[in-house]
């Protein structure tokens, strides 16, 4: 079993306040803080949904038990800033980093105990996921009374559409 921890974000919000309230048509500056936090909660509900980071983060990943490697959540990984067994640094030369977003550690000792992982991630980008975060806060804003049709954490059809190729899966 894993846990990932998240130590702090290292970057922005991809969507601004002006540009949310532009997007939803908003005139006043009563919801501001509002619709600020909807955009936090759209960007995570998103990040969660596609298991990478938006926003870049300084992440942990702790888990009791490695039998050869681990794959590191949230990736792509931009720096890895210290790994430990039970407490003691490794070094280098005890393990490698592979994959294309440096997500996976492949340790030359095998059965190593209470693993710890410090990493940042990168974050992505661009402007599908830009729009994808825009129609998640619009969902969040019509849907934000105490009646609702439809559950808010259900990400919107055309929102899955926009995401769908990020979305990484686990095994």
């Amino acid at each position: 079993m894993y846990q990932v921890k998240i130590n702090y974000n290292v970057g922005s919000e991809i969507v601004t306040l002006a540009e949310a309230k532009n997007y939803i048509r908003i005139e006043t500056d009563q919801d501001d803080l509002l619709v600020t936090n909807m955009i936090i909660q759209a960007r995570t509900i998103i990040e969660n949904y596609i298991s990478s980071d938006i926003m870049p983060k300084s992440r942990s990943f702790f888990t009791d038990y490695v039998e050869e490697s681990i794959d590191l959540s949230f990736a792509p990984v931009r720096v890895i800033s210290s790994i430990s067994s039970k407490g003691v640094a490794l070094t280098s030369d005890q393990y490698e980093i592979k994959g294309l977003d440096k997500e996976r550690i492949k340790f030359k000792e095998k059965h190593l105990e209470d693993v710890q992982v410090n990493y940042e991630t990168i974050g992505l980008n661009d402007e599908f996921l830009r729009q994808a975060v825009l129609q998640m806060v619009s969902t969040l804003y019509d849907n934000r009374s105490d009646i609702a049709f439809e559950s808010i954490n259900t990400i919107p059809t055309e929102t899955k559409n926009l995401i769908s190729s990020y979305r990484k899966m686990f095994f």
